[in-house]
């Protein structure tokens, strides 16, 4: 439902444009209602950009694994994200698996040492 008109500032222009009333309807089934949108001159037929009113009420995480880009919203919050916890504890993880290697392979050579046959 149109309820009015505003001037949008953007980069180059300033320019008026529609204000709509809408719904957003999350894949999760999270319903936004009653949400204020504006019409964006640069913006494609079914994009939309997402403000902080809506970001705020959840997580929001980007993540690039492979040069592929996921975006991942959940709302409600769940639980706090923190990328430097996780990759601290990743790398504590590396070094364990590493430690374990070396300490087989130290196993394994000294296994080979004692095999030897004398005088050689």
């Amino acid at each position: 439902m149109l309820v009015r008109y505003a001037l949008v500032e953007g980069v180059h222009e300033t320019e008026l444009s529609p204000v709509y009333l809408i719904n957003i309807a999350l894949p999760s089934g999270k319903i936004f209602e009653a949400v204020n949108v504006v019409v964006g001159a640069n913006l494609q037929k079914n994009e939309a950009l997402i403000g902080m009113s809506i970001i705020n009420q959840g997580d929001f995480a980007v993540t690039n694994v492979n040069n592929k880009t996921t975006m991942s919203y959940r709302s409600p919050s769940v639980c706090r994200i923190n990328f430097k916890t996780e990759y601290e504890k990743a790398l504590q993880e590396e070094k364990e698996c590493h430690r374990k290697q070396n300490k087989a392979t130290r196993k394994t050579q000294k296994k080979r040492k004692r095999r030897k046959p004398a005088g050689r």
